[in-house]
């Protein structure tokens, strides 16, 4: 604080001092010095990178700046029939019907629900070949029906985000099911959501919707958020100014910028680099540019920066300690980055395993196609050093499920069963990878977890054409699906 009221005008000194302020839990000072030194971009050493990241860092840190989570609410109603709720909302398009596991609920106090449906915003289509955005519907919350209990009344909860459209989605539910209902006993919030996002997709598509279908929506969605709709959403942070409208002021840049950089991390770079490059267009903001490795320290560059480096030009002592610095932050992307100049070096291997990189690799990239050719790359190099392919025949397993090539998903089950089961580990591997994936009954696990005897696997094996896919429904006839929640 002395030196800071002795050289004023050194941001580096307001800049450590409110870093200081933030050891010792002072959030408050911590969030003002940053901003203070991001309003000091361009004098006395304090760069545009240096500038957008302080004040990134004070919007995701200030309860004022940042958005604000919606209430998760559950909301208790009265029931005046059973019978007719009941065939209400079973015949109602607009209410999706799941099972209740009662496994999964044993732990939760009193009895549970007799019945639970998630409650959509429009009708669920018979047929989900060739939807549009449009046509999919959103999951506006879930509703339990209780039955009578000897010291409670029969009751509905409905549990949903206090959103937009919350008084709507009530509307919705009493329209399904009429005079059923009866007066609302009361009202309670019982946690935060952030699915205020603009990127949020509680989309519930029909079973039969295909992978390749399901990708476009998402990714049409994807673009229409980046570019249409968070642009025009006023922001805390922008005091309560829309991207749009910052874009039109002067002083407001490096706001907007860090706006921008958080909202890039939200989105994640690797899955929309270019509508990310147009968004920053669109607000007149300089795309970030390449940073020389040569010219500044990789062992303190902030890792955000990490993807405008030309990593070809590092040391090896410096990509261990980026992979490093990568793995302790759990950023996914630095690792990403990292691994793939990593694999390139076979001089890295003692201090960097392969087998670890790849593994990387395979969990990171967003392509699949990318991430299976890296399965092919490591399996490839395990069979040329004598050792067992099966660990990657598992990892393509689940990418081959994921990708809803089950095709190939049923010869890998085969291979596997055939050409890898008695070895050590295997068996286990496979039964836990096909029970995650809804390809095993609850009834085919133990109390005690995994069976270690492969004849659990084998079984499995044999019924792969109950492979669960993403959003799609495994065979009814194999497993329960599970309650979705707002959070």
């Amino acid at each position: 604080e002395r030196l800071v009221e002795t050289w004023p005008d050194l941001p580096v000194l307001r800049y450590n001092h409110a870093l200081v302020r933030g050891w010792l839990g002072d959030t408050a000072r911590f969030v003002t010095g940053l901003r203070e030194f991001a309003q000091c971009v361009g004098s006395n050493g304090v760069t545009w990178d240096d500038a957008v990241e302080a004040e990134a860092i004070a919007q995701l840190l200030s309860e004022e700046l940042r958005e604000p989570p919606l209430d998760v609410v559950k909301t208790t109603i009265a029931v005046q029939d059973e019978e007719h709720l009941i065939d209400r909302l079973s015949r109602d398009t607009r209410a999706d019907a799941q099972a209740v596991n009662q496994s999964e609920l044993a732990g939760e106090q009193g009895p549970p629900p007799r019945n639970a449906f998630l409650l959509l915003d429009r009708p669920l289509p018979e047929v989900g070949a060739e939807l549009s955005q449009e046509q999919v519907p959103r999951v506006c919350g879930i509703i339990s029906y209780y039955g009578r209990q000897t010291d409670r009344e029969a009751r509905v909860e409905y549990v949903a985000d206090r959103g937009e459209r919350f008084a709507d989605s009530l509307a919705t539910l009493r329209e399904i099911v009429g005079d059923a209902l009866g007066e609302v006993q009361g009202e309670e919030v019982i946690g935060k959501s952030a699915s205020a996002s603009v990127l949020d997709t509680r989309w519930r598509f029909p079973a039969d919707t295909p992978i390749t279908v399901r990708k476009a929506i998402l990714q049409e969605h994807q673009r229409s958020a980046i570019l249409e709709v968070w642009p025009e959403k006023p922001l805390a942070a922008l005091g309560d100014r829309s991207p749009v409208e910052a874009s039109k002021e002067e002083g407001t840049k490096v706001s907007l910028a860090a706006a921008v950089l958080n909202f890039e991390e939200e989105v994640g770079r690797r899955t929309a680099s270019d509508h990310l490059d147009d968004l920053r267009k669109r607000l007149e903001l300089e795309q970030p540019t390449p940073i020389d490795p040569q010219q500044v320290d990789l062992m303190t560059l902030p890792l955000i920066r990490l993807p405008r480096v030309d990593l070809k030009q590092a040391s090896n002592e410096e990509m261990i300690t980026l992979f490093e610095r990568a793995g302790l932050s759990g950023s996914e992307e630095a690792q990403l980055l990292v691994a793939r100049e990593a694999i390139t070096r076979d001089d890295l291997e003692e201090r960097l395993p392969r087998e670890s990189l790849y593994q990387c690799l395979v969990t990171f990239e967003t392509d699949p196609s990318r991430a299976l050719s890296w399965v092919d790359q490591a399996r490839e190099e395990a069979e040329a050093a004598s050792k067992s392919s099966a660990p990657w025949d598992i990892i393509e397993l689940e990418l081959r499920v994921v990708s809803g090539d089950i095709d190939e998903a049923n010869r890998l089950v085969q291979h596997i069963r055939d050409d890898h089961i008695n070895e050590p580990g295997v068996a286990e591997q496979l039964y836990r990878m096909l029970y995650s994936l809804g390809a095993i009954t609850p009834g085919q696990q133990s109390m005690h977890g995994p069976s270690t005897d492969a004849s659990a696997a084998e079984e499995s094996a044999s019924a792969g054409s109950n492979l669960w896919t993403p959003d799609g429904e495994a065979d009814r006839s194999s497993g329960e699906k599970k309650i979705w929640t707002p959070t």
